[in-house]
């Protein structure tokens, strides 16, 4: 139930948990006391970072005239199709 938590925060908001989610996620079938300790540091990790997250402010970075100081990016929405 714990990991399910963890996914849904993984996919909406967290992608910095990726590889400690999927190395947890191995562990489901036979989970053992160490996989528990580790679920729990990883939620400790996640409410000790609530406040960290990356925004997205278009109308500042467009106003702004040093631009060097922000990063560009493409993102492909298509999923492929």
């Amino acid at each position: 139930m714990i990991i399910g938590s963890v996914i849904h925060s993984l996919v909406h908001t967290r992608p910095d948990t990726a590889y400690t989610v999927f190395i947890l996620l191995r562990a489901m079938s036979k989970p053992t006391l160490h996989h528990y300790k580790a679920t729990r540091c990883l939620l400790v990790y996640l409410r000790s970072t609530r406040t960290l997250g990356i925004e997205n402010h278009q109308e500042r970075m467009l106003e702004n005239e040093d631009r060097d100081q922000y990063s560009e990016a493409a993102v492909d929405a298509s999923f492929a199709d």
